[in-house]
């Protein structure tokens, strides 16, 4: 689309915006209230106007227009965002909407980091189907050792028959402290080229695969399967969008087009800041789940039901929440 054609599309939803802010602007603090909710698409409004922002960088259209852009963008910003009392507002928004829309939008790279972080699993699960000993490259005698203990069938270590309510509050805090330093080493070894989030991409991949296939094929697969099914739908898919968030770093530095290197990182920081902020909610829910849910010991038919149904959710989550008249319109 031309510049021209571009510009006379949209020029009167930016006209309408500019008015909505004017409004929102002006008045004191009730009567901002009042015009936000008078204004009460004013959320989409600028969504589509940080997505025209975009577009219109990405073609690299005149320095007016982005100017011109940019300027709304801020003034809406400020606006929408200026009162705590939004902060919840802020964040249903981000998770209804926001993050959704991220994902879909960056749909290459989540699903290179997929690839890479599945294909890594199947190929290194394959070797050690193969070749058993394959596990000993990785792993010491010990933590096999340690390993095996935990998903012994008999063991209490995974499905205690009791457990306190401040056990599981530990273990929460424990899973949550675990999972957000594997996301976070991976998010920002990005910034190295990229050559940090495909180590630690790759490397978790390579383990999980190695780990899942020892234990299933060493009859411990009764415990270990419906235990990680649960959480597994929030960490694992976390872990990849981390992964995702990391190299859109490193691609910024690595191809950064037409700009410098610290403009593309500023350009692709908010999408990168995104992602991992929706990453890391998704961990504290894994977390939540892996204290409270996948260590009881409950029936394991009803763990893989209850499995099943948290990776079929995270799945639509990502495919058609947050899908709004703006987004297909910008498309």
């Amino acid at each position: 689309m031309r510049q021209h054609t571009f510009e006379n599309h949209y020029r009167q939803t930016w006209l309408d915006f500019a008015s909505q802010l004017d409004r929102l602007e002006t008045g004191n603090k009730k009567q901002l209230a009042a015009a936000k909710q008078e204004d009460i698409n004013f959320p989409e409004s600028y969504q589509s106007i940080c997505q025209h922002l975009a577009i219109a960088e990405s073609r690299y259209y005149s320095p007016t227009l982005i100017n011109y852009l940019q300027q709304l963008v801020q003034r809406g910003h400020r606006v929408l965002y200026q009162h705590r009392s939004n902060f919840w507002l802020r964040i249903i928004q981000f998770i209804i909407r926001d993050f959704p829309q991220c994902i879909r939008q960056e749909k290459k790279l989540i699903l290179t980091a997929t690839a890479l972080f599945y294909g890594s699993a199947l190929v290194s699960a394959l070797i050690t189907f193969y070749f058993p000993d394959f596990i000993y490259v990785f792993m010491s005698t010990n933590d096999i050792y340690d390993l095996e203990s935990m998903y012994d069938p008999s063991s209490q270590v995974i499905r205690p028959l009791v457990r306190e309510g401040d056990e599981n509050w530990f273990m929460f805090a424990y899973y949550i402290n675990n999972n957000i330093s594997i996301a976070f080493v991976t998010f920002a070894g990005g910034i190295i080229f990229c050559l940090g989030t495909l180590y630690y991409l790759l490397i978790n991949g390579i383990i999980i695969g190695i780990v899942a296939t020892h234990l299933s094929v060493n009859g411990y697969a009764d415990t270990f399967w419906p235990f990680v099914i649960g959480h597994g739908s929030f960490e694992l898919t976390a872990i990849v969008i981390a992964a995702a968030a990391g190299l859109k770093l490193g691609l910024a530095i690595l191809i950064p087009q037409r700009k410098t290197r610290l403009e593309a990182l500023r350009y692709t920081a908010k999408t990168a800041i995104n992602l991992v902020i929706g990453a890391f909610i998704m961990l504290l829910i894994a977390a939540f789940i892996e204290a409270y849910w996948s260590s009881m010991n409950s029936a394991s038919h009803l763990r893989f039901a209850v499995g099943i149904l948290l990776w079929i959710a995270v799945i639509s989550y990502f495919l058609f929440t947050g899908k709004t008249r703006q987004s297909h319109e910008t498309n």
